[in-house]
């Protein structure tokens, strides 16, 4: 089949751009021909994506399926014919809002689903590529290390503060201010990830402990939201909220956060199976392809 792929921003790394790199090189894997299309292409394309068609004019051919990331995409490609499918990866930010123009929806949690009751979500949650980030033997170290894992000034400066405090030593993974394409390598150096949303599930994935830590509007106001832990007990309401901080909107300081850094007993290998089943990228595709009427997947 042929499929274009869209995303705001190809600029710089982030949550779409990695999750489209993710999708992309699945459904191509799969044998299928994929265009990507974004009005800004940069160097996130030029690293990541130098072996698809990416292009910032807008295709004039004709798709199987169009698996469209952002609104504004969505509105931009009804000209193109092609079973349009747009996915919302948050529920609040304006470009992540569900428009008319689709065929279908998917969202990647429930929250998302239930903030717009009147669109028909699927939910097909943020696949991870695990062939790229893969488990490595844990190391027993006496200081254990911290990684700060975000795009955010504020948590990546609390969390800093709050390694310090618990005595952590500390790395940083900033998707703005120093971006790691290969992130997959930095990992394994690390004993505990401080992150949130797609973070989370790449940490997991390399059966690492995570924290989930993000800033999110509240009230009007912007904050440090936190969840805590990642636990095999709790890791099912987490991914209702795309582990966001949102599931208990608990709001750290430095000293919260280094108190719980505290508590961690070791390394756990509980992640890496949890995303197996619920966040594998292979699985994620072949479900976006059974949402193709036959005739079109034939």
């Amino acid at each position: 089949m042929r499929i274009l792929m869209t995303n705001i921003d190809l600029s710089q790394i982030g949550g779409t751009q990695t999750w489209t790199e993710a999708m992309a090189k699945e459904m191509e894997r799969l044998g299928h021909d994929v265009t990507i299309w974004s009005p800004r292409v940069g160097e996130f394309a030029r690293e990541r994506l130098a072996d698809f068609d990416v292009t910032d004019a807008l295709p004039i051919q004709s798709f199987d399926l169009c698996l469209v990331n952002h609104n504004i995409c969505l509105d931009a490609i009804q000209p193109i014919s092609g079973r349009k499918i747009l996915t919302c990866h948050g529920p609040t930010h304006s470009l992540e809002r569900p428009i008319p123009g689709a065929d279908a929806y998917v969202a990647v949690s429930e929250e998302i689903a239930e903030a717009h009751p009147e669109y028909d979500f699927t939910v097909i949650r943020n696949g991870i590529d695990l062939e790229r980030f893969l488990p490595a033997e844990p190391t027993l170290r006496l200081e254990p290390r911290a990684l700060i894992f975000t795009k955010n000034a504020e948590v990546q400066t609390m969390a800093a503060e709050a390694c310090g405090l618990a005595g952590f030593t500390w790395g940083l993974a900033n998707y703005q201010t120093n971006p790691i394409y290969n992130v997959e390598d930095l990992l394994p150096g690390f004993d505990i990830i401080i992150t949130s949303g797609r973070g989370c599930y790449e940490a997991l994935a390399c059966d690492k402990s995570t924290i989930v830590l993000a800033r999110r509007p509240e009230n009007g106001r912007w904050a440090v939201h936190s969840d805590g832990w990642a636990t095999e007990d709790n890791i099912h309401d987490l991914i209702r909220h795309n582990c966001s901080g949102r599931m208990k909107k608990e709001q750290w300081g430095s000293a919260e956060l280094a108190e719980h850094l505290a508590m961690w007993k070791g390394p756990e290998v509980w992640g890496r199976d949890f995303i197996l089943e619920h966040h594998n990228i292979r699985k994620s595709a072949e479900h976006y392809l059974s949402m193709i009427p036959k005739e079109v997947a034939a």
